[in-house]
């Protein structure tokens, strides 16, 4: 499924804003309910006017063609505009360049590779909000170094993007109660007592991460002795796969 299925052709408008303002650009007229005059948006970025139109074909996967481009210089004209954009849920064909530079047009296309290559730039809200059937298996890191979560057992894998199947659980050990993850081959049953058993890749939706956060709480409320490192670890655990959840559901 392209994650982009998921829109609306109005949210796909909404979503254009949000993104541009992330590249640097100021939007000055946002997207309206009703008849746009031939304008979805306008932008602004360097003193320079853009005419903004959105074309959101993902299902079909076909490309915007110049003759879903109707009459751009007029546009530009009536919106008092400089220059234009595309911004494509696909991408732009080969007629639609030609005509734009045919009519003299300076023109910038984001495509849809384009977009979601950079759609850790657009916060975390806008994902929450748009964004909520599909999660995408990716780091969310928005700008910060990406942090691994190496298998406990030593032997140096990345478990956040193993393709083989990883788990976190909750680990009777010398000192209590404890919080261990590991790929499922490196799991060693034999000296503590292992409850709670979750799919690493579960915690990459944040409703499932909650109920087996929650699950956890259970535990920890009926057992022992904690662990004094559950603390530091559990924070780490939850910090490094928050970088996952990208977007929610």
């Amino acid at each position: 499924m392209n994650i982009f299925d998921q829109l609306s052709s109005h949210q796909w408008e909404y979503f254009a804003s949000y993104y541009l303002g992330s590249q640097g650009y100021t939007v000055l007229e946002p997207p309206s309910v009703g008849p746009d005059q031939g304008k979805d948006l306008i932008a602004q970025l360097d003193n320079v006017t853009y005419l903004v139109s959105c074309k959101h074909f993902s299902r079909s996967q076909r490309p915007v063609y110049a003759g879903d481009e109707c009459s751009i210089l007029d546009r530009l004209i009536q919106h008092g505009a400089q220059k234009f954009i595309g911004f494509y849920s696909t991408c732009g064909s080969v007629s639609l360049s030609e005509s734009l530079e045919a009519d003299g047009v300076e023109y910038v296309i984001f495509d849809g590779l384009s977009i979601f290559e950079n759609m850790m730039d657009v916060s975390f809200s806008v994902h929450q909000s748009l964004f909520r059937e599909i999660r995408v298996v990716r780091a969310k890191t928005f700008g910060q170094e990406y942090r691994p979560l190496l298998c406990q057992c030593g032997c140096g894998s990345d478990i956040l993007g193993s393709a083989l199947s990883s788990s976190v659980y909750l680990a009777l050990g010398e000192k209590g109660v404890n919080v261990e993850w590991r790929l499922d081959n490196h799991i060693d049953c034999s000296h503590n007592l292992i409850v709670t058993i979750s799919d690493v890749e579960n915690c990459f939706s944040l409703n499932s991460l909650n109920k087996i956060i929650d699950e956890h709480e259970r535990i920890l409320e009926s057992a022992s002795e904690v662990s004094p490192l559950f603390d530091e670890m559990y924070t780490t655990f939850l910090e490094v796969v928050h970088q996952m959840i990208y977007p929610v559901d």
